[in-house]
């Protein structure tokens, strides 16, 4: 009866939208709507509808609030009844056929049951006040006893035991379900609410249903201080005003007084219609949604279409308890018509207003806050009955899980503080001591205690400051109460345990409530923890207590797929910076939005993400919002990354245990923004993360590190199915190519035919490169051959398939390499030694480095379609191996036991340098990373460093003399060099050109490939001078700026050099030891020195012409005719004959001897060696002075004359001793 008058008032007040919009522009109306709806009173007859012609919205929401429980009482207790109808119906049959009069007596039963309730009230205030009270008992008992037979009994069972054939559509048809859905479409929500509010509007509704219950509770003995306490509308302005109206037009009326001082002195008579009121009605508004809600499994997809616009707006509604209702309500559409919320949704979020998209994201935001109402609001045992679809993620997790969940809040302000006495923390055996003043043992241990104390909140000031509590879920952390505190060394141990455990957690795919409760109770696990609340009594017995923790098990949230893909937009509107009337950035919203959610429940989130990137056409848009989404929220929170890295990990897993044709692209593309999250993932360790990944068969994939044996044998099919399948052997060095070509002569295919053949991966269908090597594609497993086809294509078709493999493999390489410099950089300084330990022995172990590393396709790089981007990733891949370098490097000691295996990692500098030296970032990396390198192994540099990467820097600077950027580059890092490390370095140097060094009476047929002298001679000469810094690169070192020398012997000398030093330098070592190897390379390095600084002389000479100039020359030529002479004195040695002298042992590695003498017998080489060490040195010295004599003669003459003082004793060149010689 009540659903089918409310439906005849709905239908009866409808107005037209043409009436309904006339309101607005009438200003007549517009005043008189502002004066009701300011002076509208409940307990006032006259201010409530004035025309007396309709009934007041109020009104209809208290019949809804009356239907709400009845329908809560039917969908609730419909089992219940049903069994229990059933019985009484066979027991009243029998009771009326032996009575009939008994049918009579029981509707007189229903009545005395409601008229009993209040004897001394009159009859009409009787019967209302029994009405209300029937109400707050059915309401009040129900949810406190849980009896279905509390009040709903009489007025159910006379119609059961009527018609039992309809028992059924009591709670699965309801009639009024349609007139909820028609009284909440009926509301305006176009309302601007500037000056008044239309007649329709929600807000005016909701100020009117409050003012409803404001005037019942006062009926029931409420007091006017508590309501304007507990009003929910005191924000707004005009809601305030109305309810002073409201207080003082019922302190108006004298019955209204009496009946209160009468309920007063009765002692609240009504209490429990009070509290029916404040915990259940609390609102009157919600009541159509709340009544959808309670019959929500029972709603046809019509009505739910029908119900959610209406939800969609309201969902901004500053009532909390309308907000919520709305909530539950659009998430229950979205469960039921995903196809209608999600078309909303992205028309709302791509509105072109930008009141509009702001206020989509709030109301986002909203169903985010309100997702754990929706089972609470539904019928009991709704989760039986109404099913929602759990989340599509096709993968699993790695066993156990990778990194710790989040970061434990350090001294969270939400705990209690511990009071009680204070524990010693020192030991008493070390805080004994003796004083020769006059003080107690007990003053010195109260000051050892006060010390401790301050030194304990200092560290707890630190860790506060360090701790951002913005990305912690604080109403989540907050909801534990801690009711003990453990000792010190128990939270030592439990963090231990917690440590343990957080890093094997296992994380759900669907929503995270249980999830994240197992995290966060781990995590507070290493802090405090809860055990069960004990008597007093049990607590003066008991001594000890066991610690635990007693958490209620959480809701489980709604939150349904089409509202996680509203995540998309919200990312795209994180970059729009629009902004409302009032200021408010539509980017600012968002991105706080969510930052709020990524902090709560990653897992749902990012549900959408997981669920399509198994999907190969979504994958690519998906990792763009991924990255764009870290690029605009800035840093993730810990327990979003952790999520999302585990996830992205199971992905990788997923497509190598499921191959596809895009399998290998995937792969990449996850790897390629792997390495940007694992930077903020807290706990995770090199070691783990090997042992983990080993055990799921996936180290390779992941890991540039993994060292796996490569397969031992292939099966190659034929392109006929007929053909009988090769099984062919593979070395470690075995490439693709040698298999190729096998597999050609066993099908019998001609040599003419041979580039239209190619072979390609039987499982994955992926078409091999044949400069690859075997053994870095497939790794060894037991009993398994890898299968390939030998398929015949165009043969430009297979060059372009296989560009796009050779691209995608080394796109995989740059991501495994980024993956692994973000983990090292992130490691703490405590682990990160163990870490590069772990990370340089397993490079040591790895056949294939330092290959893999410089190894180029350089067949591809001439390629017109996908040459440039094939070559700039190669370039991208070698510089990031020198940055993963690098970071090993500096994170190892300083005195470090270097060997032999140190070459291994410097080729890989070396080889980058002289694959790609004209690029110039490559170029800065490398010169800052030598450098940074020379800095940390000091000792190792200062003796022998440097004579690894020299001469791939001397050949370089060689090769480019037309390119002055890389010269000068290469020229200011050797100038670095000599500023750390001086004549050290110059001696590393001269013994790293001595063997490139060529000599212009060389016989090398035009193909130079060596240094020349006067490129020796222009990097020694840039030394003189400071360079230039062109590439910034002292910007990437990582040491005190500018560099100092690391030697204490030449703090003080100065920083200038000269080629005389040079000279001087190699003359010295030279005299020291003349039969050494070390000789013979100075002697080079004086072979190819002494000319060119002669004609540097005479250049500078000739500039000028002047006296001055002539003198300088005259005196640099006599210094350099003491050096020789000084070199030829100490040379005696090299005057012997072979049989007389020691027998010279020189280890040189260009004289090109083995090379010209491949086909000669063992002796006659031999001969050719030992002839070769006997004149060479010889052979040099006799140069230098020869070319000293000739030119110095002839330029000395014309000194003097240019000198104008030719009476000057002439400059005796070399002496009489040094001819002899």
């Amino acid at each position: 009866a009540i659903g089918v008058r409310l439906n005849e008032l709905c239908h009866a007040e409808s107005e037209s939208p043409a009436n309904l919009l006339g309101l607005i522009y009438d200003e007549e109306t517009k005043r008189r709507l502002r004066k009701e709806d300011e002076e509208e009173d409940f307990l006032d007859d006259s201010t409530v509808n004035p025309t007396k012609c309709c009934c007041p919205f109020a009104l209809k929401m208290a019949a809804c609030q009356l239907l709400l429980e009845i329908t809560t009482f039917l969908r609730s207790y419909s089992l219940h009844v049903c069994v229990v109808c059933v019985l009484l119906q066979d027991l009243e049959s029998c009771r009326l056929r032996l009575d009939p009069e008994m049918d009579r007596h029981r509707y007189e039963r229903k009545i005395s049951f409601a008229g009993v309730l209040d004897e001394n009230e009159d009859s009409k205030d009787s019967l209302h006040s029994s009405s209300h009270t029937l109400k707050s008992e059915a309401g009040f008992e129900e949810k406190k006893e849980g009896s279905p037979w509390s009040a709903s009994e009489p007025s159910i069972e006379p119609e059961v035991l009527s018609n039992t054939g309809t028992e059924e559509n009591y709670h699965r048809n309801m009639s009024w379900l349609h007139v909820m859905i028609l009284l909440c479409n009926q509301q305006s929500f176009i309302c601007t609410h500037v000056d008044y509010c239309h007649p329709h509007c929600y807000l005016h509704h909701s100020r009117s249903c409050a003012r409803l219950v404001r005037a019942i509770k006062l009926l029931y003995g409420d007091t006017v201080d508590s309501l304007r306490e507990n009003s929910t509308l005191n924000s707004v302005a005009r809601g305030k005003k109305q309810k002073e109206c409201s207080d003082k037009s019922c302190l108006r009326t004298p019955s209204l007084k009496k009946r209160v001082i009468d309920i007063n002195l009765e002692g609240k008579k009504d209490s429990g219609m009070l509290k029916y009121i404040r915990h259940q009605v609390m609102s009157l508004s919600p009541a159509p949604l709340s009544l959808l809600i309670k019959a929500a499994p029972i709603l046809t997809e019509e009505m739910y279409g029908d119900i959610q616009p209406a939800a969609w707006e309201l969902l901004l509604s500053v009532d909390e308890h309308m907000a919520g209702a709305a909530a539950a309500m659009f998430l229950l559409c979205a469960v039921k018509v995903p196809e209608a919320v999600s078309d909303m949704l992205m028309s709302e979020f791509h509105h072109p207003e930008t009141v509009q998209r702001l206020n989509a994201i709030l109301k986002f935001h909203t169903l985010w806050r309100f997702r754990y109402q929706v089972w609470p609001r539904m019928e009991e045992g709704a989760q039986q009955i109404f099913k929602i679809p759990p989340p599509s993620i096709n993968f699993t997790l790695p066993s156990p899980v990778l990194g710790m969940p989040s970061v434990p809040m350090f001294d969270p302000p939400w705990v209690p503080q511990c009071s009680g006495s204070v524990q010693d923390p020192i030991n008493e055996d070390q805080s004994k001591s003796f004083s020769a003043r006059a003080v107690s043992r007990s003053h010195q241990r109260a000051e050892h205690i006060l010390k401790n104390l301050q030194q304990e909140e200092e560290k707890k000031r630190l860790g506060r400051e360090a701790s951002l509590i913005t990305a912690i879920p604080i109403t989540q952390e907050a909801c534990y109460e801690p009711t003990c505190t453990p000792s010190s060394e128990q939270e030592e141990e439990v963090e231990e345990v917690a440590n343990l455990a957080s890093r094997r957690l296992s994380v759900s795919p669907s929503c995270t409530s249980s999830t994240s409760h197992r995290n966060y109770s781990f995590r507070r696990g290493s802090v405090w923890s809860v055990r069960s609340a004990v008597s007093a009594e049990d607590e003066e017995h008991t001594t000890e207590h066991t610690p635990n923790h007693h958490v209620p098990q959480p809701p489980q949230a709604v939150f349904p797929a089409c509202i996680c893909a509203a995540v998309l937009p919200i990312v795209h509107l994180m970059e729009d910076g629009e902004v409302r009337e009032d200021g408010v950035a539509v980017s600012a919203v968002a991105q706080q939005v969510l930052w709020n959610c990524l902090i709560e429940d990653p897992s749902t989130v990012l549900r959408h993400f997981l669920e399509k990137l198994t999907i190969s056409n979504r994958q690519d848009e998906l990792m763009y919002m991924l990255r764009k989404l870290l690029l605009n929220i800035g840093d993730f929170p810990a327990q979003t990354s952790h999520i999302l890295f585990n996830y992205l990990v199971g992905l990788i897993m997923y497509f190598v245990r499921t191959p596809c044709e895009w399998g290998m692209d995937a792969i990449s593309a996850t790897l390629t923004f792997l390495w940007e999250v694992v930077g903020y993932v807290e706990g995770l360790f090199f070691k783990d993360l090997k042992q983990t990944m080993k055990k799921e068969q996936c180290e390779v994939k992941l890991l540039v590190t993994a060292s796996m044996p490569g397969t031992k044998t292939l099966v190659v099919h034929g392109q006929n199915e007929c053909d009988i399948p090769t099984q062919l052997p593979v070395h470690e060095d075995t490439q693709f190519e040698a298999l190729l070509k096998e597999c050609l002569e066993f099908f019998n295919i001609p040599e003419t035919q041979s580039s239209h053949y190619f072979l390609m991966d039987k499982r994955w269908n992926l078409i091999h490169y044949n400069k690859t090597y075997v053994r870095d594609i497939y790794p060894f497993r037991r009993s398994v051959s890898p299968q390939l086809n030998l398929v015949q294509m165009h043969p430009e078709k297979g060059q372009e398939l296989i560009q796009k493999q050779v691209f995608t493999r080394k796109l995989e390489e740059v991501g495994r390499v980024l993956f692994l410099i973000s983990l090292t950089q992130k490691i703490p300084t405590a682990h990160k030694q163990s870490h590069v330990s772990m990370l340089q022995e397993d490079l040591l172990r790895l056949p294939s480095f330092p290959r893999s590393a410089i190894d180029a396709e350089f067949s591809l790089f001439s390629d017109p379609q996908a040459g440039k981007e094939l070559f700039g990733l190669d370039t991208l891949q070698k510089s990031l191996w020198i940055k993963l370098l690098e970071e090993m490097f500096l994170g190892m000691p300083s005195e470090f036991p270097w060997g032999d295996e140190i070459m291994l990692f410097l080729n890989v500098f070396n080889g980058a340098l002289i694959l790609h030296p004209e690029d110039s970032a490559l170029l800065r990396q490398y010169a800052a990373t030598v450098i940074n390198t020379a800095v940390h192994f000091n000792h190792l540099f200062s003796l022998s460093g440097y004579q690894w990467v020299l001469p791939s820097m001397l050949q370089v600077y060689a090769d480019y003399e037309s390119n002055p950027q890389l010269r000068q580059a290469i020229e200011f890092a050797c100038r670095q060099f000599y500023v750390l490390h001086r004549k050290p370095f110059i001696l590393q140097l001269f013994a790293s050109v001595a063997p490139l060094l060529e000599f212009p009476d060389a016989t090398n047929n035009g193909t130079s490939k060596g240094v020349s002298a006067q490129c020796l001679f222009d990097l020694l000469q840039s030394l003189e001078g400071d360079t230039p810094d062109i590439l910034d690169i002292l910007e990437l070192v990582k040491a005190e700026k500018p560099l100092k020398s690391l030697d204490f012997c030449y703090g003080n000398e100065d920083l200038t050099f000269s080629i005389s030093e040079a000279i001087k330098l190699c003359v010295t070592v030279v005299a020291y030891a003349p039969e050494s190897f070390r000789s013979l390379q100075m002697l080079m390095v004086l072979e190819a020195l002494v000319p060119c600084y002669l004609q540097k002389l005479k250049r500078q000479t000739s500039q000028v012409e002047t006296m001055t100039a002539a003198r300088e020359e005259i005196a640099a030529m006599a210094a350099l005719a003491t050096s020789l002479q000084a070199l030829l004195y100490s040379v005696e040695v090299l005057t012997r004959y072979p049989e007389q002298g020691a027998k010279l042992h020189f280890i040189r590695e260009n004289l090109h001897l083995l090379e010209e003498g491949q086909g000669l017998p063992r002796e006659e080489l031999d001969e050719r060696i030992a002839r070769e060490e006997f004149r060479r040195p010889r052979e040099s010295l006799l140069n230098i002075c020869t070319e000293f004599y000739k030119h110095c003669g002839p330029r000395l003459k014309i000194l003097q004359n240019l000198a104008g003082e030719p009476r000057v004793t002439s400059l005796e060149l070399l002496d009489v001793k040094s001819h002899m010689r």
